[in-house]
């Protein structure tokens, strides 16, 4: 069962491997006009990551819920 934070942390790590990919492709695009959509696409993917950030639930979890979030981002994280 994943939390609503679970899912925002999964959505921002999402966009953040976007950007990541996009970067590497337009470093080694051989055209300068697919380099640069590739940059648009990873400023893109890098503006999502920052509104999903910013969203926050208002919702007090228990102290079961804040366990099982914890433990949801450990497995995110490994």
């Amino acid at each position: 069962m994943f939390t609503l934070g679970d899912i925002r942390n999964i959505a921002i790590q999402i966009e953040e491997n976007g950007e990541e990919t996009y970067r590497n492709a337009a470093g080694v695009a051989k055209r300068p006009e697919v380099a640069k959509m590739l940059h648009w696409m990873a400023d893109e993917e890098q503006r999502h990551a920052k509104w999903f950030a910013n969203l926050r639930s208002s919702k007090i979890l228990s102290a079961e819920q804040k366990e099982i979030e914890a433990m949801g981002r450990t497995l995110l994280q490994d």
